[in-house]
């Protein structure tokens, strides 16, 4: 019988980590590659991806905060939006 995949403490597909978890993830597997543990495997023992790491080193190196950027989308505004005047036009056809 398969079992399958535990998606581990931190990790899993769209899961919202917290800052501090992902400070401390952050650090815990800097530790580990720094130790000579390769990062996949470093990874995926806090049940991450590589790839989530590499996109978190890429936010520090390019000194933005590391933080999750869905939190920021709530006041998304994409640049093709309708102006409010072009909204209550539409609305009155």
């Amino acid at each position: 019988m398969e079992t399958k995949k535990s998606a581990g403490d931190l990790g899993g597909q769209g899961k919202l980590i917290s800052d501090q978890d992902r400070r401390e993830a952050y650090e815990l597997i800097t530790e580990a590659v720094n130790n000579g543990s390769s990062l996949p495997k470093a990874c995926q023992c806090l049940g991450l991806t590589d790839r989530a790491f590499r996109n978190w080193r890429k936010q520090i190196t390019e000194g933005k905060e590391l933080k999750d950027g869905r939190q920021d989308r709530f006041n998304f505004k994409p640049h093709n939006a309708l102006s409010e005047e072009e909204r209550k036009t539409l609305i009155e056809l």
